[in-house]
């Protein structure tokens, strides 16, 4: 089979959905069907085929699996730097770092890319690149993580320990107070730091802590300190709305996310991607 040409879709390609004849990059590459490979992303047979029938785009989610593979094909690609067939071989055999499965079947999670991306940046199996036996026992250095300040008020806690988990699930490295403060240290100076410290800070907001005085408020005030420190455009506060509320004033003038709404993980995920790949 002739290497087939693949590009990866931008972040604003993402957002407003692709078209659904892009699956079918990936259904040449593994020399399947573009149902099957539909499959692959997590689109269900009859899901497919309404799509298809109203001749809509794809939703965000599934938009952001196919530029996630089409990335993942691509990393592989460059590894290999051989015939698709060559290349392909590798996502059909067990790999140890995957429990034995077979890179192809893991796929259709985030986690499960994400394990499939980090065995092509790690040790790659000799059977399959013996071509670059010189490397194979070099481990690549790790992607770095982006830095994420979560500031939110207390009475959000619950829905912001599960931001901090699914952030976490995407090699991202966020910093929420009960698990990075130490006991019994004096809280301001390390939530200082932290801020100083981090590549982008999520203000999230509901209509209790929009509204409200107090550790917020001041956590706030830190992350705008520390935005003019900033250069000029870069983007380090993104206010994220835990729910539909007012956004303060002084946060007015950044872009934000609405987290509550169908697509609103998907997008701040995808903008996050994009500041680490700026």
């Amino acid at each position: 089979m002739a290497n087939n040409r693949i590009t990866e879709p931008d972040l604003e390609q993402v957002l407003d959905g692709l078209p659904l004849n892009s699956i079918n990059s990936i259904a040449e590459f593994f020399d399947v069907s573009p149902v099957n490979a539909a499959r692959m992303i997590g689109i269900p047979r009859a899901t497919y085929f309404r799509i298809k029938e109203e001749d809509r785009k794809l939703s965000v989610q599934y938009s952001d699996r196919i530029a996630s593979i089409l990335k993942i094909i691509l990393v592989a690609k460059e590894n290999f730097e051989s015939e698709d067939d060559v290349t392909r071989l590798w996502f059909l055999m067990p790999h140890p770092t995957l429990d034995n499965k077979k890179p192809i079947d893991c796929l259709e999670t985030e986690i499960g890319r994400r394990l499939v991306e980090r065995a092509l940046l790690g040790k790659l199996q000799p059977s399959v690149a013996s071509h670059r036996a010189s490397h194979s026992e070099e481990l690549e250095e790790p992607p770095r993580r982006l830095k994420v300040f979560l500031c939110h008020g207390s009475e959000d806690k619950g829905l912001i320990r599960k931001l901090y988990e699914s952030l976490m699930e995407v090699g991202m490295d966020p910093w929420l107070d009960e698990k990075n403060l130490t006991p019994g240290i004096e809280w301001e100076p390390t939530i200082r730091a932290a801020v100083r410290n981090s590549d982008v800070v999520l203000v999230c907001l509901s209509k209790q802590s929009a509204s409200k005085t107090g550790f917020v408020q001041k956590e706030i005030v830190i992350a705008l300190d520390a935005a003019e420190e900033r250069p000029e455009g870069a983007v380090f506060i993104i206010p994220v709305l835990l729910e539909e509320c007012q956004l303060p004033s002084r946060l007015a003038k950044w872009q934000s996310v609405r987290l509550y709404e169908t697509e609103g993980y998907a997008k701040l995920v995808w903008g996050l991607q994009k500041i680490m790949n700026d």
